[in-house]
Order: structure tokens, then sequence, then C-alpha cells
């Protein structure tokens, strides 16, 4: 029996960008994709009308469109994956274009394995308690920005402690066996974290990277980046805000695994297959 994806896709004022994503999607999606599943978070500008002028012209898969009122990823995420009907579902960023034919069928495979709950086509990572500081480690995948990180071989499954945000490919019981994101990061910031670690702790299940071809720039704003690279006095207060999240977000990580958090309980473990 054929697996099914959902793709789940929480938006924000994206006009310049949405219609390329979008289309990104449906000319490169599988048989595999039954559902395609938006929530329009608090858009103040024409990204919805847009985006409707595109998907009511969609009829080989089902579309559902809903509305949040600009309360981030975290929530509006959860909101996404309580509709999803499938096997899987796919959340992919709104500033993420997919570049890669039938993406959702590549990213399944590790999935035979039974003790895959997510698997992200972007940078997977160890997490660390050391000096005092949590810190990242033992990067592996895909960096869209081609920073400090080449990309690893594409029939590697690599297994780590975290699957950083979309395209994130998730199995939707295990999703909810966990009972989702946990909104106490609300609005955003190392809830992926603390999934991946709550399926390991939880079940033993494991989270890593095999990834896609899609494109990105921090200019098209992810995650409402203007928030974290504007400190001037117009955006000021954003930025504190979203930079007081994280910290309070990072200390929850330590208090809750801590003991998750050194060199002896790290994941490190590459699973070969097929391209």
């Amino acid at each position: 029996m054929k697996p099914t994806v959902s793709v789940v896709m929480p938006i924000f004022n994206k006009e310049f960008l949405i219609e390329r994503v979008l289309r990104s999607i449906l000319e490169n999606k599988s048989q595999f994709v039954k559902e395609l599943i938006f929530v329009f978070d608090g858009c103040t500008d024409r990204t919805e009308e847009l985006s409707m002028k595109i998907l009511d012209d969609v009829k080989d898969v089902n579309v559902i469109v809903e509305h949040t009122p600009n309360v981030f990823e975290t929530k509006a995420d959860n909101v996404a994956l309580k509709l999803s009907t499938c096997d899987y579902s796919m959340i992919v960023q709104d500033d993420m274009v997919i570049e890669e034919k039938d993406f959702d069928a590549r990213m399944v495979k590790p999935f035979i394995f039974e003790d895959t709950f997510s698997v992200t086509s972007r940078l997977a990572h160890n997490d660390y308690y050391l000096n005092g500081n949590m810190g990242w480690g033992d990067y592996a995948g895909f960096d869209p920005y081609k920073k400090n990180f080449g990309s690893s071989p594409r029939n590697l499954f690599s297994i780590r402690d975290i699957c950083n945000r979309g395209p994130l490919l998730v199995d939707n019981e295990k999703m909810r066996a966990l009972n989702y994101f946990d909104e106490a990061f609300s609005p955003q910031q190392y809830d992926d974290h603390d999934i991946c670690f709550r399926a390991w702790e939880q079940h033993g299940w494991v989270s890593g990277s095999f990834w896609i071809k899609w494109c990105s720039k921090e200019e098209w704003g992810g995650s409402r980046q203007e928030v974290y690279t504007d400190t001037t006095e117009h955006n000021r207060d954003k930025y504190y805000w979203l930079e007081a999240c994280g910290q309070k977000n990072k200390s929850l990580i330590i208090e809750r695994h801590y003991d998750l958090l050194f060199p002896d309980k790290k994941h490190n473990e590459e699973r070969i297959l097929l391209n």
C-alpha cells in the first residue's frame, strides 16, 4: 500500500514569493500527496488572494485552508498537523522553493526503518551542554545558505538528536502519540528540538536528515527573519522580544532534556538508502 502525504504550510505575508513557492510544490509533488493544508497566520498583505488564485484551480488533491490570528509557527503548525488525514505530514515553510521532482516520495524513504519519527531536508544536528551553555554540533544534511556546511551524500539518512524545521516530514501516528509540538515553546524556537528529544526519550524514535533539492534566501524572511536581523529603533522591540523567547525556550530544553545534552548520549548514525 502506497503512503499518503499531507503538505502543510503556515503562511505570513509572502506576497512577493508565495506564487513561486506554491507552484514549486504543485509542479514537483508525487502521487503520494493527497492533501495541501495552508494556514494563513495573520496575513495583512495580498498573500492569501494570490494563493487562492492558484489553489482554486487545484483538482487532483484536497486543499484545506485555515486562518490563525498571527500566532507564529508553533501553534500554526499544530493547527495544520491536526487536520492531516494522511500517513505523513510534510511541513514546508513559506520561504522555501522546492526544486526536486517527487520530493515527498524521496523523503518518505527513511521511514522504511520502523523507528523513524522525523526526516528533515536541511541540517540535522546534535545538542550539547558545555561550559554552562547549550550549543549545536555534528551537522549533517543540506545547508541552503551554503555558509559553513557542505551537503552530506544523498544516499545517507543521517541520524542526529534534532531535525531542523521544514522541509520536515513527520510520521502522523507518532506525532499524535507525542501530542504535537509543545506550545510552551510558542511563538517559536526549540519546539522542534523538544519534540525530537521526546520522541527518543519516550519511544526510542529517531530523527535525521535525508535531503531534497530546494532553495531559500535569508532576505526572503523565513520565520519572520526580519525580527532577528533588524535591530534598528523601528524594529528593536520585536527583536528583543523574540530574543527573550529564544532564551526562555533554550532554558526549557536544558531543564527538560539535560541528561541527553552530553557527548556520551549523542546520535551519530548513518543509514544507507538508495538515492
